[in-house]
């Protein structure tokens, strides 16, 4: 095994030993459900199980069959159990992508799209147990993902399936132990999600939920989130929000005749 690997493994070993480290946690998926040129879906939700706390989302349809997405992420976690004084995880993510949609049915309600792009990430993740000193481990990431899915969308409830691939890699790990800086290990996440929206034409509530499912080096997934959660932990994904809906296109000026 080549001294780099060897690395990896000893770096896993300490994230699963100390049991408390996070350095990474996913997203909440944007699912955009454009239609037209000028449509804009703007989304904030909070992260209950799986997933950051705090998820803002945004997607603009810049032709009828393409779009743009910007997301942001924003993850905070304190926690005081009997073997940890004190945990503190700190979490920022961005992301941008693009791709292609399109509206069919004899109504229009049916939605096939398929994005891809990146984002950036940084993790700060301090505890202090009873019987050891301090300890703080920083990272940052790179995420590189395709989204593809297909909705159901009327005007006052959307359903839509999102089947998104993510490629994470971890690098510029510094730790209290200096052996294990600047070391990089990656996995792939297979990520099934279901989100439904329902409310008004402009502003509805949703709820999402999925799976993240780690589909290459999952012992490396599970060590960099291995936070406890609700039901399956690092695995199942579940938040709530609110939704914005808009057309953002010039209205078409109306000649009046002149008498």
């Amino acid at each position: 095994m080549k001294p780099l690997g060897i690395k990896c493994v000893f770096v896993l070993l300490l994230l699963t030993q100390t049991g408390c480290v996070t350095l990474y946690k996913p997203n909440a998926i944007n699912t955009p459900l454009l239609k037209q040129q000028g449509d804009f879906k703007g989304t904030v939700g909070m992260g209950v199980s799986g997933t950051g706390l705090l998820n803002i989302q945004s997607a603009y349809g810049l032709t009828n069959h393409l779009g743009l997405m910007l997301n942001g992420m924003y993850h905070y976690k304190h926690s005081t159990t009997d073997s940890v004084i004190i945990g503190k995880h700190k979490q920022y993510f961005g992301e941008a992508g693009a791709g292609y949609f399109t509206a069919f049915g004899s109504q229009k309600n049916g939605v096939l799209q398929c994005f891809g792009g990146g984002g950036f990430g940084y993790t700060n993740d301090y505890y202090s147990h009873t019987d050891e000193n301090h300890a703080r481990s920083t990272a940052t990431y790179n995420n590189y993902f395709i989204q593809p899915g297909i909705a159901y969308a009327a005007e006052t409830v959307e359903v839509a399936f999102d089947l998104r691939s993510n490629y994470v890699s971890i690098f510029n790990i510094r730790s209290s132990d200096a052996f294990y800086n600047d070391t990089t290990f990656s996995f792939i996440n297979i990520e099934p999600t279901l989100t439904l929206r329902a409310g008004g034409k402009k502003l509805k509530g949703f709820i999402q939920t999925g799976l993240t499912i780690p589909a290459y080096n999952s012992e490396a997934y599970f060590s960099a989130n291995n936070a406890n959660g609700f039901l399956f932990g690092p695995i199942f994904k579940f938040s709530i929000g609110l939704n914005i809906a808009l057309n953002l296109s010039k209205p078409e000026k109306v000649s009046v005749p002149t008498p």
